[in-house]
């Protein structure tokens, strides 16, 4: 079921990427014509995003033994993935998506969807987790790139607030 979905999330990605390039070279009633053709297949993204991610999360939740990663708890927990989704990066140039906030380059559906980027955290280290200082250390060339790195990380209060690059200015 698993693979089945991850296709379609690609085949989406795909058709997105090249109805906004014409989006983007179109004007009037055409580029109108796209923008809703962009709105469809993100809900259609969206969708296929939820089936995927309820059917990880009990899977995950086991591999876990329904406790968070980080500090053991057995409350409010979710699924956590290191590398995001992002129809915005999706778009962006090669060059662009190494200054975006998240993991790097884009991922494949492959990747984001695969047993080694998912993890299980409370709700409180999650939302830690996912901070302007969490997603710091998402980003850049010293980006952490593995599940045990951010649950060492997020562990160590102290050097979670200290991400290896300057603090970008926040209004």
């Amino acid at each position: 079921m698993a693979a089945v979905l991850i296709e379609k999330l690609r085949l989406i990605e795909t058709k997105y990427a090249e109805t906004n390039k014409k989006y983007k070279k179109s004007r009037g009633k055409r580029r109108k014509a796209f923008f809703y053709e962009l709105i469809k297949l993100k809900k259609e993204w969206k969708n296929i995003k939820r089936k995927l991610h309820n059917h990880f999360r009990p899977i995950v939740l086991e591999r876990d033994n329904y406790k968070c990663r980080v500090c053991g708890s057995t409350e409010d927990l979710e699924l956590a993935r290191l590398f995001e989704d992002s129809l915005v990066l999706l778009v962006k140039s090669q060059k662009e998506q190494k200054l975006f906030k998240y993991s790097g380059p884009y991922r494949t559906p492959e990747e984001r969807y695969s047993m080694e980027n998912m993890f299980i955290l409370c709700k409180k280290c999650h939302r830690r987790f996912d901070s302007f200082t969490g997603r710091l250390w998402r980003m850049g060339p010293k980006a952490i790139t593995s599940i045990q790195e951010a649950i060492e990380i997020l562990r160590d209060k102290e050097l979670f607030e200290k991400p290896p690059f300057p603090k970008i200015n926040q209004r």
